[in-house]
């Protein structure tokens, strides 16, 4: 059974410098990509919550989707990267609701598919504290979108405080579960317009 109860948070942080403009607010076919997504993801039940690095930042992001009645959950340390955000989104699931897994996906996933997550949470057990995608090779695998249980939360604020800012590298030493897929969710997210418009153009994208 897919884990209940699970709420999705949305890394919209980054600084999108590659991109050359905001990518949680960049147009998709009259939609800004922030709002897609967060809709994706409330269809398909989560409780969606933003990330962001300042209160500023986050009241411009929450115009976009003011549907959600979002609640500030800024991360403190300004250009810690997508760790600093887990941190984040972990501390405010434990002070919300408890321990428990939260699904953390980057602003840029271009498509979301709710059987993505069943996928994930059907078969994570007891001790895993994390559950990603990996290549069908097996030769890489994918930390966003991924699920992270709040009992990872010392482990991330160990890594930060020791100055590492890599998720694949705080997950190399996690009890981390492995999902195969010949094309994982990380395929349909993007950092620069050009690979925007390939997965438009190579029809990885159907309109949601």
């Amino acid at each position: 059974m897919p884990v209940a109860n699970c709420p999705a948070y949305i890394l919209a942080g980054g600084k999108s410098s590659r991109f050359g403009g905001d990518k949680a607010l960049v147009e998709i076919q009259g939609q800004p990509q922030l709002q897609r997504l967060a809709r994706q993801l409330n269809n398909g039940g989560h409780r969606v919550h933003l990330v962001c690095n300042g209160h500023s930042r986050h009241d411009q992001l929450q115009c976009v989707v003011p549907w959600l009645d979002l609640m500030p959950i800024i991360d403190k340390e300004d250009s810690a990267g997508p760790v600093s955000g887990l941190a984040a989104a972990l501390e405010h699931r434990l002070n919300q609701l408890g321990q428990g897994w939260i699904l953390l996906v980057a602003c840029d996933q271009l498509r979301w598919e709710s059987n993505w997550y069943v996928q994930l949470s059907e078969t994570i057990s007891a001790h895993h504290v994390a559950a990603v995608f990996r290549e069908r090779d097996g030769s890489a695998f994918h930390p966003l979108p991924g699920m992270y249980h709040t009992l990872l939360l010392d482990h991330v604020k160990t890594c930060l405080a020791s100055g590492r800012r890599s998720l694949r590298g705080l997950l190399d030493n996690a009890a981390c579960h492995c999902v195969q897929a010949d094309c994982p969710p990380g395929s349909w997210s993007f950092n620069t317009r050009e690979e925007l418009q390939q997965l438009l153009i190579d029809n990885r994208y159907d309109a949601q």
